[in-house]
């Protein structure tokens, strides 16, 4: 019998919110991370927790007000669902000359939104004070992502794995052909 990502993903919602056990599970990692002096926490944290050949569900943990920098999900449809917190997402719009803040949307524990390959997004935790949780579908898995600098008119790429917050490698290129723009948001 095969297992439908759409049925794994809801079987691990609806685990998280019947089962004590399940989600204790989930505040003793995040208890983990949450003891991390501030100057070694990254904005956020994520763990593969299963998947195929067709598609991955990660769960990731946000600091307050982590954040990711803008990218999109080359390739990949994403659903994610927040367990915990308050996720707040701005979706871009991104062409030759510039850039521009299209939509900031905030989504509550509890609230499921999509993505599909070519959105271009910020997301993060709209808390200053607590954490989050949410979990991601990646249909296929992840495998790479084109990260954005507005500030400095550089777009890069990295592996589904690997986080978006790294510094910008050496061979990043222009997002435009202005330097005058800046973050939108």
């Amino acid at each position: 019998m095969s297992t439908t990502p759409d049925l794994t993903f809801r079987s691990l919602i609806e685990r998280y919110n019947s089962d004590p056990a399940y989600k204790n599970f989930y505040n003793q990692i995040l208890q983990r991370y949450k003891k991390l002096p501030p100057c070694e926490r990254r904005p956020y944290y994520k763990e593969v927790m299963m998947g195929a050949h067709d598609w991955c569900i990660v769960r990731i943990f946000w600091t307050p007000e982590g954040k990711t920098r803008p990218h999109k999900h080359g390739g990949s449809n994403t659903r994610i669902h927040v367990l915990q917190g308050t996720l707040e997402q701005d979706l871009f719009a991104v062409w030759d000359e510039g850039c521009e803040l299209l939509e900031r949307c905030i989504y509550l524990e509890g609230e499921e939104f999509s993505e599909d390959p070519e959105t271009v997004h910020r997301i993060g935790n709209a808390s200053p004070f607590d954490w989050a949780v949410s979990l991601h579908l990646f249909e296929p898995p992840l495998e790479k992502m084109e990260v954005f600098d507005f500030t400095y008119n550089e777009r890069w790429t990295v592996k589904g794995g690997e986080d978006t917050m790294g510094d910008p490698p050496k061979d990043a290129l222009p997002i435009w052909s202005s330097l005058a723009r800046l973050d939108p948001a």
